[in-house]
Formats: C-alpha cells, structure tokens, sequence
C-alpha cells in the first residue's frame, strides 16, 4: 500500500466522571451526556476500535493488513492515544503487568503517561506509602485513605509516566491526554462509594486482584516537563521513549516547518491548525504518519502531541 498520511477518526465514550470539555474545545457533535475519553489511537476488535477514514478500516484490521507501515514486532497495535475530559475523581486504579493481563483479561498491560493540558493545579494521587501487604490490606479495609494514599503536586504542562501496578487517581477538573499501551484492563481499589449512573449499584472493584498485583514497597514516581529542543519555528518535547513501552512527545510550531521520526505515529492537534503535508490538520484532529515516512511538511501555527512504539530491544 502506498504510503501516505491517513486520518483517523476518534471513538468517543461518557464517563460518569466525564465532563463538556472535549465538545466546547474541539466542538465534537455527539449524542452522549459528554466525551470523557476521546481515543484517537484505540484497536480493540468488537470493543473500542478507530475508523481509518480514507480506507474505511476499522484501525485494528489495517493493522493487521498493512504491517509494513508499522514495523512493529506485536500481534496487535501496540499503543493508544486518549485525549480526557474530567469533570470529577477517577478510580483509585492500577492497570496490571503484561503477564497478568493476558492471562486474565487477554490484553497487553498498560504502562502509560498523562500529560496534564489545561485546568487548575490539583494534588494527585499517585503511589501510596505501606511498606508490606499486610499494612497495605489493613490500611484499604480500616478506610485510612490519608495514611495510606501518596500525593504530589500537579498543574497543567506536568507529565507523568505510571508504571504497571502503580496507584493513581486522577482529581482534576480539566483536559488530560493519555499515552499508553493498547489495553482496556483497569483494576480499581477504590472509588469514592459512588454510583454507577445506568444501573445505581456499586461500580464493581477488583480489591483482590490490585492486593495481588499492586507494587510494595512502592517506588516514588515524579512528575516531569520532559526533555526540550528548540529549533527555528518548532519546539520539541519528548515526554517518554522506552522500547517496548512507548513514545510520547509535543510538537509546538509556527509558520512552516518539518518533523520526522523514523517510527510510525498518531498526531492529535491540541491547538491552532493548518495543513500536514498539504492535508488539512486543525484543532481535534488525528492523523497517522507511517514507519519510514521521512520528513512531514507543516504549514500554519499549530500546537500537537504524538504517541509512537519503539521495538524491543531497539534504541
């Protein structure tokens, strides 16, 4: 197939934590309540799974029939791009290791990164503080949130890798923009005893399997702003790139200029547009660029952020 850019159209879902953010911004048209999670990048057959518009592909069946636009070394497209809208506080979650998630779920594990992109400084919650099971298990069952739960600064530019199996809760009022891993698999420990909207019972938690899988002692995870590099008419951020996991950056540019990577990648415009190789690319939309494309030409002032794999053992 010949290579080109291809656009892709998000799949969006209502959350009950989700919030008017996503429609206002991007001025998305859409039946649901709101858009909580607008997956840009998302191939789960029969369950969340991108159009690619110019094909009419659903984006894991291109997947599997263009494998040299990839080059990937996984089965299934290995990543996923979310831009969020959060209007209350996520779950208190873990999303578990590959081994685990395969095994139960049949799933990837989803190591991943939020980038915080607009709102108010918020503390999140991220890690916790026991340093055995057993204090781990009593401190969840006797409710001891404040001694149990870590918290650090959070504000809008902040980025912040999670490792599989560690604590997060994400309390802000604002957009958000998820790279990971292509995976649904979320355990959740805790959620504020809130109800699910559709049936008014208890939203269902996985208490066990995060004791299972949870780590302890924890590692203390920091946010950061990423590594920048400026040139004429574009700034540069990479905010993670680890093989087997995955890349994600921010690309700010003025008037015309040009970006390559040697990987395929998604690209969601968060701000201002223009064209992409003479394609329109403007606020709210998602192209892809495959593996080897070589250097793509923008023009305009736009403000977009990628989310790539690197394979295994690959620098």
């Amino acid at each position: 197939m010949e290579k080109k850019i291809y656009r892709i159209r998000p799949v969006f879902e209502e959350r009950m934590w989700g919030g008017q953010h996503l429609i206002e911004k991007y001025g998305y048209e859409t039946e649901l309540k709101n858009i909580a999670e607008s997956y840009c990048c998302i191939a789960i057959p029969g369950h969340l799974d991108c159009d690619v518009i110019d094909t009419k592909d659903k984006l894991s069946d291109f997947y599997h029939d263009n494998p040299q636009l990839f080059g990937s070394e996984t089965k299934d497209i290995p990543i996923r791009l979310t831009v969020e809208s959060v209007l209350d506080n996520m779950s208190v979650q873990i999303h578990p290791q590959d081994e685990y998630a395969l095994a139960r779920y049949g799933q990837y594990g989803k190591p991943g990164g939020i980038l915080y992109l607009e709102g108010e400084p918020v503390d999140l919650l991220l890690g916790h503080h026991a340093k055995t099971k057993d204090e781990f298990v009593r401190l969840n069952e006797e409710r001891q949130f404040d001694k149990l739960f870590r918290f650090v600064d959070y504000v809008p530019g902040d980025f912040v890798h999670i490792p599989a199996n560690t604590l997060h809760s994400f309390r802000i009022r604002g957009i958000m923009i998820a790279f990971a891993r292509n995976s649904d698999v979320t355990l959740r420990l805790y959620d504020y005893d809130r109800l699910d909207p559709k049936t008014g019972a208890p939203r269902k938690m996985h208490v066990q399997e995060v004791y299972e899988n949870i780590t302890i002692p924890d590692h203390e995870v920091h946010t950061t702003r990423g590594e920048i590099v400026k040139s004429e008419h574009l700034v540069h951020t990479v905010y993670h790139d680890v093989p087997g996991e995955y890349t994600a950056g921010r690309v700010e540019l003025t008037k015309k200029a040009s970006f390559a990577m040697d990987e395929f990648y998604f690209m969601f415009c968060v701000n201002g547009g223009g064209t992409a190789e003479g394609l329109a690319f403007n606020k709210g939309d998602v192209l892809f660029v495959p593996q080897g494309y070589g250097e793509v030409r923008f023009a305009g002032t736009m403000d977009f952020v990628y989310c790539s794999y690197k394979n295994r053992g690959q620098g």
